[in-house]
């Protein structure tokens, strides 16, 4: 189920040239759903029906049992170090919702849960990434309303 989503989320990313592999895709499910406390996982399922009904509540790591229903989006963050300095900082390596729940309340359902996860680890600040290249403009405004600014920018240069 999340690595049928995590297909998904790299077939429409600009990585979809990249081969997808299903193991490094498991090995990464299953250290962030086995990590600890410095590590978050966030699974939004469905109970079925369409996107805009039914249960759309993140479940974690360590949170309750995942519900019957299809997976509509995920995030997986962890608690790292400054390279300058062991102050802990949050960051997440993926945040995603399936096409046909963008615009439904997952996105910023996931997003609390983890400024909610970060926050409750003393974290200095919280990192969101948009790098995968799909609509860029949806989840800036998200973020902005959820008070975060941007900073910088990926550059990325193809051999």
């Amino acid at each position: 189920d999340l690595i049928g989503l995590g297909r998904r989320m790299h077939a429409e990313s600009v990585y979809a040239d990249i081969p997808f592999d299903d193991a490094k895709a498991r090995a990464m499910c299953e250290r962030y759903l086995a990590g600890g406390p410095a590590f978050l996982s966030l699974i939004a399922r469905t109970s079925g029906g369409p996107p805009e009904g039914g249960d759309t509540k993140p479940y974690g790591s360590g949170g309750p049992s995942l519900p019957d229903g299809k997976a509509a989006g995920m995030l997986a963050a962890h608690v790292v170090g400054y390279v300058f300095s062991d102050e802990p900082l949050a960051a997440d390596e993926l945040w995603y919702v399936a096409p046909e729940y963008r615009g439904s309340a997952i996105g910023s359902r996931l997003l609390r849960a983890y400024i909610d996860w970060a926050g409750d680890r003393g974290v200095r600040e919280v990192m969101v990434s948009t790098t995968a290249g799909i609509d860029a403009d949806a989840p800036t405004r998200l973020l902005e309303r959820h008070g975060f600014r941007q900073v910088g920018g990926i550059f990325k240069r193809h051999f």
